[in-house]
């Protein structure tokens, strides 16, 4: 029993002391496609940061790492792909920390409710079916809720985008004759005397 303890706790040490001797990895060079070309460009994704922005969700990293192992190509285009949407998370924060809590808190109500409705539909039992139902019920209300926010703010900001405008419009008619001489001016080459 003793032999056997000690030999796993052997096996332990030595697996861990392996894992952390290994050489850091160099980053992941992606190749992407250019559209408007027949080049390919490569491009340096932070393997690291990216690994750990996906620990933030135990599912995206567990299919990062399949990935990595089964297919390789597939895998470096998954690190791009997240690495663009984890500088457009940070540039959110950076720029407006409210939307970003909002976003993230439906990004998250998002990824509860697919897990849900997954479980769901696995599930026989039917208590249990019921409880799901529930919760999910919840949650949509609040994912309804934040959605409906944005849906206001975008009214808000299209409405001030249209009042300036309504405004520039009505300025440039009452300035129409000004602006129509300026124009003509300019088509014969003629010079403005009210340029700077």
């Amino acid at each position: 029993m003793k032999k056997t303890l000690i030999l796993g706790t052997m096996l332990a040490l030595l697996s861990v002391s392996f894992v952390y001797a290994q050489p850091k990895p160099e980053p992941v060079k992606v190749k992407e496609k250019i559209k408007t070309a027949d080049k390919v460009r490569e491009i340096e994704v932070n393997e690291d940061e990216v690994l750990e922005y996906a620990k933030e969700s135990e599912d995206m990293y567990d299919e990062l790492i399949l990935l990595r192992e089964r297919r390789p190509e597939r895998y470096e285009l998954e690190l791009f792909r997240l690495e663009n949407e984890m500088n457009r998370w940070n540039l959110l924060k950076e720029r407006d920390p409210e939307q970003y809590e909002e976003q993230k808190r439906k990004s998250e109500l998002e990824k509860q409710c697919r897990s849900l409705s997954r479980e769901f539909r696995k599930s026989e039992d039917d208590t249990r079916k019921k409880e799901i139902r529930s919760e999910l019920q919840g949650l949509l209300n609040e994912l309804f809720v934040l959605r409906e926010a944005d849906k206001e703010r975008k009214i808000e900001r299209l409405e001030k985008e249209l009042t300036k405008l309504r405004e520039m419009v009505s300025e440039r008619k009452e300035q129409k004759p000004l602006i129509i001489e300026r124009r003509l001016n300019e088509l014969l080459g003629e010079t403005d005397t009210l340029r700077w």
